[in-house]
């Protein structure tokens, strides 16, 4: 916990890093104690899927207080934040056009990520290093051009942004 705690003001000197900080810690201590119950749920696929999504929203919730200026202003995000939700389709449009996100865009990470889904589930299967080091010179730099070009056409254009410790 005093872990957490510290890992919360090291991010900054406010009420809503301390609380990031401390909402992590007490996960912890819930994770441990439960433990001997999530090894079991985690034995099925369904029970590792579920801890998964537990994880995934916890984390987001979390990083609510993270990004709030204020303790007020994340109460008010977690009161608001399923308001005017009529249909999941619309709602996820209209945060992504919030973000500045086109459809262009979303088209080009939905792309990389399928990208990375399947070379993780290729290299879960056989490390694909090994198998590329085992091929022909030539299969191998096919590959490696691949690669490169594969990162020239997804690589972000434009202005890099401020590395967010830069604040600090």
């Amino acid at each position: 916990m005093i872990t957490f705690l510290i890992s919360g003001l090291w991010h900054g000197a406010n009420w809503t890093f301390l609380y990031w900080g401390g909402v992590h810690g007490v996960a912890q201590i819930i994770e441990d104690i439960c433990n001997p119950i999530l090894k079991k749920i985690r034995l099925y696929k369904v029970g590792k899927f579920v801890t998964w999504i537990l994880v995934f929203f916890f984390c987001n919730m979390a990083w609510v207080l993270f990004r709030a200026p204020t303790l007020i202003d994340a109460i008010y995000v977690y009161k608001n934040i399923l308001i005017d939700i009529d249909t999941p389709l619309r709602y996820l449009k209209n945060g992504f056009n919030d973000i500045g996100i086109s459809v262009v865009r979303l088209i080009h990470l939905v792309t990389l990520i399928i990208i990375l889904i399947v070379v993780d589930g290729i290299n879960l299967r056989n490390n694909i290093v090994v198998k590329v080091n085992s091929q022909k010179v030539i299969v191998q730099w096919c590959v490696y051009l691949l690669l490169a070009l594969i990162t020239i056409l997804f690589a972000q254009k434009g202005v890099a942004a401020e590395f967010v410790y830069f604040q600090f």
